[in-house]
């Protein structure tokens, strides 16, 4: 029997002179399944730094009454009530998300069916936030100053280079260093950072 499908039911008896009349039709509904098949034709649009417009067209074979959709982004998903679209904020600049689409019906046990196949899409390259717990420390030793620093939230990108701005106390000519890395060293002659 297919899920979620009406059926008529009637019985006759049979005996070796032949069959009696049949009994009035008695009608049921078969229970819900979870879908046969996963949500289709998934488009990703409007994708931006930390955004992106997911749709799709419910599966074919509902097998009941679809009560909601899973969508799964990167190590996230989000649970939705019966509608086709959504909007997914918060997302991190210049990263890959795969993303799939995975629908539920009303069935009491394993209501959700197949995973849409995953559709990638990569966020655009944003501006960084700002490089956090900034610190400096003299190297008596070594004569040089390490200075180091966490990685911006957002990150918005996948390269990024940090441009150290330093100068001395007793002199206001700015001195500008670049580096990829998460850390610098200079000579202990650079008194001040900024």
């Amino acid at each position: 029997l297919e899920p979620f499908t009406d059926y008529s039911v009637r019985v006759s008896a049979v005996t070796s002179q032949g069959e009696g009349n049949r009994s009035d039709p008695v009608s049921a509904r078969t229970k819900q399944a979870a879908p046969s098949d996963e949500p289709s034709n998934v488009r990703i649009s409007n994708v931006t730094v930390d955004t992106m417009v997911i749709s799709w067209t419910p599966p074919s074979q509902p097998n009941g009454i679809i009560q909601g959709y899973t969508v799964h982004y990167g190590n996230s998903s989000m649970l939705l009530g019966d509608q086709t679209e959504v909007t997914l904020e918060g997302l991190e600049g210049d990263t890959e998300y795969p993303v799939q689409v995975q629908a539920c019906s009303g069935a009491v046990e394993n209501p959700c069916g197949p995973l849409s196949p995953v559709e990638n899409v990569r966020t655009k390259i944003g501006v960084p936030g700002i490089p956090m717990n900034l610190k400096v420390a003299f190297d008596e030793y070594q004569e040089k100053v390490h200075i180091l620093w966490d990685p911006p939230v957002p990150r918005n990108a996948h390269d990024i280079t940090y441009t150290i701005e330093y100068y001395r106390e007793d002199d206001d000519q700015v001195f500008i260093k670049e580096t990829t890395e998460t850390e610098l060293l200079l000579d202990k002659s650079v008194v001040n950072c900024r």
